[in-house]
């Protein structure tokens, strides 16, 4: 399957289940959610069920998009990438 979402990645298309609205304020997926989790230790233990993130189209090698992601006040606070096999890394 992942070989599968892989090619469909590269040429424009998502599997169902991950198909990304490209410029939409969304809340946090599960996986974003661990994404910034793992990235971010300050924010273990903050209730991120109000923060939103915008998928935005990349070139970057190996990624599917690149991650905008906004606090509950709608500021921006972290960026990231959400790779082709489905990671998710984030910064500040």
């Amino acid at each position: 399957m992942k070989l599968l979402d892989a090619v469909m990645s590269r040429f424009g298309g998502h599997p169902e289940e991950h198909t990304p609205t490209v410029g939409a304020r969304l809340p946090l997926t599960k996986n974003i959610t661990n994404g910034v989790r793992q990235h971010m230790s300050e924010l273990t233990n903050t209730d991120l069920s109000h923060y939103t993130f915008e998928r935005r189209h990349t070139t970057y090698p190996g990624a599917r998009f690149d991650l905008i992601i906004y606090d509950d006040m709608g500021d921006r606070v972290l960026t990231g990438r959400e790779t082709d096999d489905g990671r998710v890394i984030v910064w500040r």
